[in-house]
């Protein structure tokens, strides 16, 4: 019987004893990089992630995908709508009706021009 309570104090012990460790690792590696090990999302990180799961495609027909992502204010947001040069795709443009441009369709909506980053976050849902 004293076998089995030797065990199982031990077993505490050692496990009171990695949770410390890793706590402490975890401290160091903040106060080194600045970065949390569990580090909270932002408002906009979860706005972008929310993006991608309404999949928000924006239709857009230019030579210069940047340049135009910068002018219609949505270059934070390339990597989290999906973004259909019809420059390239008139067919699939032509296919989906699209020919006004920038086009956004999200929650089957579709928007037929510039709208500010608020009105996105209204149409989409996500806030």
């Amino acid at each position: 019987m004293k076998s089995i309570q030797k065990t199982v104090i031990g077993s505490i012990l050692i496990l009171i004893g990695i949770i410390l460790l890793f706590y402490l690792a975890s401290d160091v590696i903040t106060k080194y990089t600045g970065f949390s090990i569990a580090e909270l999302k932002t408002e906009d990180q979860l706005f972008k992630e929310c993006l991608k799961e309404k999949n928000a495609a924006l239709y857009i027909n230019t030579n210069n995908i940047n340049e135009t992502l910068k002018s219609i204010g949505l270059s934070d947001y390339k990597d989290s709508i999906k973004i259909i040069n019809c420059l390239g795709n008139k067919n699939f443009c032509e296919s989906k009706k699209i020919n006004v441009f920038p086009t956004i369709i999200i929650n089957e909506n579709i928007i037929q021009s510039k709208i500010t980053i608020e009105q996105l976050k209204e149409i989409s849902g996500c806030e």
